[in-house]
């Protein structure tokens, strides 16, 4: 089915699809083709990475004044920056063969270093990878260690520390929040993978819900705890661990379910099959889990969500398309269908990040000029202008 493109005014006394209309401004590249922003803070500073002119891959930081390659080192020709906090510090990495993690500030690069010595280092290709970095500088990832086990790790002022393992030979962290409380999976000493938090007296086993494994994927600001685990008979359901212990969020009537986010009042966000074998978005909140739906297609993803409950990630549509979606209390909406002066030609695909201000970071294609990252602002409260509106063919 063809989705004709209307041009609806937008005036002081009426509102879009979702009750708001955004502006769009193409992040562009650093001279190649293609650029992929993955975070975003409160300023709307991005991080990401971006091709170059001479083909190579480097990490980027976007602000109002354009787009900054963050790889001057040489030879690398392969970095990326996934985390930014507030203060616009950048957690990224490089890959010349040997992978190495890096924090980016307004003094400069500062290379993490590793848990293993130099030789070690080299034979493994590994010094570092970066996962997060908190409002206070504290960054999270893992790299390689003298005895060749690669374990979480915990960067601060005093340096890198081993956050170790639980009593296996693996750890790896997703999430840190303010408090420093970093969560993720670790192996165990029966070689089983089961969910951690590591705080201030250390690395704590937050257990399954009856199967072998488990997996912390985030964690808010008052310590609630987001992942998914193995049940008895085998499936995989969305967890939120509290101090009563892990709660089984259940499904939207399938078999499986995993969580990806969570938010400061506590709301989760994640995917579930339903009843019929399909795959949706959903959230989770004190009346239980909510089926987000589809743009029309049978597939839908969350990747993000703010304190204020909203939800972006991307869907199917009707005929097959995918498309970047937010999701608020009036329901899931097409970015494409609520966004200001969109260029010609671009596809929104995927919503990768949204700021507590609904500021959201878009990834969207064009088959003759590559990937751009976008990022969308809700447009000021009584101004004018011009949204288009996908409405279906008839």
């Amino acid at each position: 089915m063809r989705r004709l493109l209307l041009l609806i005014p937008i005036l002081a006394s009426s509102q879009s699809l979702a009750g708001i209309a955004y502006t769009i401004t193409d992040l562009g590249t650093l001279g190649g083709r293609e650029s992929l922003g993955w975070a975003i803070n409160a300023s709307g500073q991005v991080a990401g990475q971006s091709e170059t002119g001479s083909g190579a891959t480097h990490a980027f930081l976007y602000d109002e004044t354009g787009m900054h390659d963050l790889d001057t080192l040489e030879p690398s020709t392969v970095s990326y920056a996934y985390a930014i906090n507030a203060s616009g510090q950048v957690a990224w990495e490089s890959d010349d063969g040997q992978r190495r993690a890096f924090l980016q500030d307004d003094t400069g690069t500062h290379e993490l270093g590793s848990l293993g010595d130099d030789n070690r280092v080299r034979l493994a290709g590994l010094t570092a990878m970066v996962t997060a970095i908190n409002a206070r500088g504290q960054v999270i990832g893992h790299s390689i260690t003298d005895s060749a086990e690669v374990h979480a790790f915990l960067y601060g002022h005093s340096g890198m520390h081993d956050l170790g393992t639980l009593e296996g030979k693996e750890s790896s962290p997703r999430a840190i929040n303010d408090n420093g409380q970093v969560v993720g999976g670790s192996s165990t000493i029966t070689g089983e993978n089961h969910a951690f938090l590591y705080d201030h007296a250390g690395m704590h086993d937050l257990g399954t819900l009856g199967g072998l494994r488990s997996m912390a994927v985030a964690i808010n600001a008052s310590g609630l705890v987001a992942g998914q685990s193995g049940i008895g008979s085998g499936e995989e359901h969305a967890f939120l661990y509290d101090h009563a212990g892990m709660h089984d969020l259940g499904t939207l009537g399938g078999n499986v379910s995993q969580a990806s986010a969570i938010n400061v009042l506590g709301q989760v966000a994640g995917n579930s099959t339903t009843g019929s074998g399909e795959e949706h978005a959903f959230l989770y909140d004190h009346t239980g889990m909510h089926d987000l739906g589809t743009l029309g297609g049978s597939h839908s993803e969350v990747l993000a969500i703010n304190a204020r409950g909203q939800i972006v990630g991307q869907s199917a549509t009707d005929n097959g398309e995918k498309h970047a979606f937010v999701y608020d209390d009036t329901g899931m909406h097409d970015l494409n269908c609520l966004t200001i002066g969109k260029p010609e030609g671009w596809e929104l695909t995927d919503a990768v990040a949204i700021n507590d201000a609904g500021w959201i970071l878009v990834h969207a294609g064009k088959p003759e000029s590559g990937t751009h990252t976008f990022l969308l602002k809700p447009q000021p409260p009584g101004q004018t202008g011009l949204v288009p509106a996908c409405r279906p063919d008839e």
